[in-house]
């Protein structure tokens, strides 16, 4: 929760910032991406946060990067991997710990021919 009062308050650089809301970011994805996203594994270490907008009406931030991911696996031809693909989020502070709304950019592939958002994954999280 420290991570999101920081980035609201403006008490910590945009780097630093930016490297806790990665790290809340990738525990988040090492622990529900798999299910969240059926069929689809997360890459372990390969989210990167390109941007950070607070948005004071909805009393989130708002967070966007890229990830990699494995996709479905097909037979005969496995697992695609797909490097550097759009994510975004929504972080915003509970009582019960950082309320986190997660989208990914479904690439297209044999099974859908057509690339959209994905999601959200909702979780509720305790850094």
């Amino acid at each position: 929760m420290v991570t999101l009062l920081l980035a609201l308050s403006g008490s910590a650089s945009a780097q630093t910032t930016k490297e806790q809301f990665r790290a809340v970011l990738e525990d988040f994805c090492v622990s529900y991406y798999d299910n969240a996203f059926s069929g689809k594994q997360y890459i372990e270490g390969s989210l990167t946060v390109t941007t950070l907008e607070p948005d004071e009406a909805n009393n989130v931030i708002k967070v966007r990067g890229k990830h990699s991911y494995r996709g479905q696996y097909i037979p005969f031809f496995g697992r695609k991997t797909h490097s550097n693909v759009d994510f975004k989020a929504e972080m915003s502070v509970t009582n019960s710990g950082i309320k986190i709304k997660f989208w990914k950019w479904y690439e297209p592939d044999i099974n859908d021919p057509k690339g959209h958002w994905e999601g959200p994954c909702e979780k509720t999280v305790i850094p």
